[in-house]
């Protein structure tokens, strides 16, 4: 064939020789000469021509039609065309590969658009002769095709084929389809993966360095519930955990003792409340929680400080202890200390699992010294939580006494109180009282 087509267009080129000028030629004809011999020209009708390059399946650029069904190709066929839509899968199986000589190509394309990536059309090869390499080209999609080029022996190579996913290697994603509204997600080199459609609301969380992400409930707002007296923590709707922070009351100050001509004294700064945090599930409080808050430390007339009381979370979930009161001052006609109290604690149960918790700090000592030493006196300062505001320390001199400064803020302490010779009983500083403040996250 290809010896036949060198033929005629080498004879139609000659056509403005003298011989060709000379020649008398019937209608509708050409000068040439068929067949792959030498031989005196010819007078080729057009229709002859026509079937010879245009010729249905077996013109050099003629078509095969194959509609909804398998076809094999015949040594004939160049271009095989789909014109209806597949109902199944499909296959063309291509002639051998020497049958061409090296160069030569063959076309099949989907020409209606009927392939889909349920019902695709396969392009096979013939005996053990291979395509790209494997057995086979696979379209998936409408309007596809490819030539494909023969060596002379027993390989089909295509041309432009995007047929079968392209690899990620070369650009492609190595996925025939994608879910609709997923996420692609690398692999490697291997196909990439696609999330499922996520849900409204829902965000992409990480799983971590092994594991790919996937679509859950997300983090939208915090809401914020403070108490600064007892109460029910009822969650917000749509809660997911609480980060929990619970401080205990403060302790109060250290009172003071009458004193005689030749006494002083001064009390003892209380202790500040513990702290205690705890991050808890939705399942966890579930739909309510008991909450208390530990109430402050009374300063007493003469008398140790009162003890501040415990705050909590669900009984035991979450325990901030009180801190103490501190001692009342100690009577002495040279020098006296009264030491400050010791802090409360805290301490989380339940399913926290990132709990922390810190003692409150201890109350400062107090000192007096007696007229022949300088006569003063000053109370302990108070103990200060996280929340700084311990009372101050109260100084005195000459013949006289003061109360404990008050805490202020939550969980701490009150300073202890101061009095020289010859004063009544006197008083420290009262605590502050805890708080418990709920930082919810919310879907």
């Amino acid at each position: 064939m290809k010896k036949l087509i060198l033929g005629l267009l080498a004879t139609l080129a000659l056509g403005s020789s003298a011989e060709s000028q000379q020649q008398t030629l019937p209608a509708s004809t050409v000068v040439g000469r068929l067949g792959i011999g030498p031989g005196p020209a010819q007078a080729i009708p057009f229709s002859t021509l026509g079937g010879i390059l245009f010729g249905s399946g077996s013109g050099i650029f003629g078509l095969t039609l194959s509609g909804d069904t398998n076809y094999t190709m015949v040594t004939t066929d160049r271009t095989v065309l789909i014109n209806a839509a597949l109902t199944a899968p499909r296959t063309v199986t291509l002639f051998a590969a020497a049958s061409l000589a090296t160069g030569q190509q063959i076309c099949v394309a989907d020409a209606f658009g009927g392939v889909t990536s349920t019902n695709t059309l396969t392009v096979s090869r013939a005996g053990s002769d291979t395509v790209n390499g494997g057995t086979s080209a696979v379209f998936r999609s409408a309007f596809n095709g490819s030539c494909f080029i023969s060596d002379g022996f027993s390989k089909w190579t295509a041309i432009d084929f995007l047929g079968d996913p392209v690899t990620v290697n070369k650009g492609g994603t190595g996925a025939a389809t994608l879910t609709n509204h997923g996420v692609v997600l690398g692999q490697g080199t291997a196909a990439v993966a696609v999330t499922a459609a996520g849900a409204a609301g829902q965000c992409l969380v990480g799983a971590g360095a092994a594991a790919d992400p996937v679509f859950s409930g997300c983090i939208k707002i915090t809401n914020t519930q403070t108490f600064l007296a007892s109460g029910t923590y009822t969650p917000t709707s749509g809660m997911v955990y609480v980060d929990a922070h619970c401080i205990g009351g403060g302790g109060a100050g250290g009172g003071t003792l009458a004193t005689s001509a030749t006494q002083a004294n001064a009390g003892g700064g209380g202790a500040a409340g513990g702290y205690a945090r705890g991050v808890f599930t939705a399942a966890t409080i579930g739909a309510s929680k008991t909450v208390t808050i530990g109430a402050a430390g009374a300063a007493v007339s003469g008398a140790n400080g009162g003890n501040g009381g415990d705050t909590s979370l669900g009984g035991t979930l979450l325990v901030a202890t009180g801190g103490q009161g501190g001692p009342a001052g100690i009577l002495s006609t040279t020098s006296s200390i009264a030491g400050g109290a010791n802090g409360g604690t805290g301490s989380t149960s339940g399913t926290a699992g990132s709990g922390i918790t810190a003692t409150g700090q201890t109350g400062y000592d107090g000192w007096s010294l007696l007229p022949t030493n300088g006569n003063l006196a000053a109370g302990g300062a108070g103990g200060s939580s996280i929340y700084a505001g311990g009372g101050t320390p109260a100084m005195v001199g000459g013949t006289a006494k003061l109360p404990g400064v008050n805490a202020v803020g939550f969980g701490n302490a009150g300073a202890g109180g101061a009095a020289t010779q010859s004063q009544t009983a006197g008083i420290g500083g009262n605590g502050a009282a805890g708080v418990c403040i709920m930082v919810e996250y919310i879907q």
